[in-house]
């Protein structure tokens, strides 16, 4: 009986959809703690120039790879601002924690750790327009799915290895 009520819970998509609203309102509430760091003042000055038509690595040299400034000219380029930009970082961050969570159907345990993430993450600088941010949550549908995967929860079909890719993409794209 309390093993049926676990897995209750566990698979409980509206509270799985609970939880990320708070983490996404709870991460509201982080996005402008602290301060830049040299990292995100490079991402939004290389980001602008990009936004204003300039090439990366033809035109603008940088070291870091590119999904990053990428993201954050084209929201530049939608809402010239630096609260947009943390903020689309944010709505990145909580995707990432909602296709893990419809992939594998563990909506409460990802809920939980979206909500973690919220409350803490401003403490290793997620709430910043850097490539931590989209690498960490990036990583998390790959892992999710890899462990649904080897215990054998889920079956990978189109979804599946589509939310797979795209992520691990941008995680090579990022970092």
């Amino acid at each position: 009986a309390l093993k049926q009520r676990i897995i209750k819970i566990w698979n409980a998509p509206f509270l799985g959809l609970l939880l990320l609203l708070a983490a996404l309102v709870i991460g509201a509430l982080f996005r402008y703690v602290g301060f830049f760091t040299t990292d995100e003042g490079d991402k939004f000055a290389i980001s602008l120039l990009m936004a204003r038509g300039n090439l990366l690595y033809r035109d603008i040299f940088t070291h870091h790879f590119p999904f990053t400034f990428y993201w954050v000219a084209a929201v530049l380029r939608l809402a010239p601002s630096v609260k947009a930009v943390r903020l689309s970082v944010l709505v990145f961050q909580m995707s990432a924690f909602a296709f893990a969570a419809t992939a594998t159907r563990a909506y409460t345990p990802i809920g939980l750790a979206a909500v973690v993430w919220a409350v803490i993450g401003h403490l290793f600088f997620a709430n910043m327009a850097i490539y931590n941010s989209f690498v960490g949550a990036a990583l998390l549908p790959i892992f999710a799915l890899t462990l649904g995967l080897l215990l054998g929860r889920i079956v990978f079909g189109t979804r599946e290895i589509l939310i797979f890719g795209i992520y691990s993409a941008i995680a090579l794209l990022t970092d």
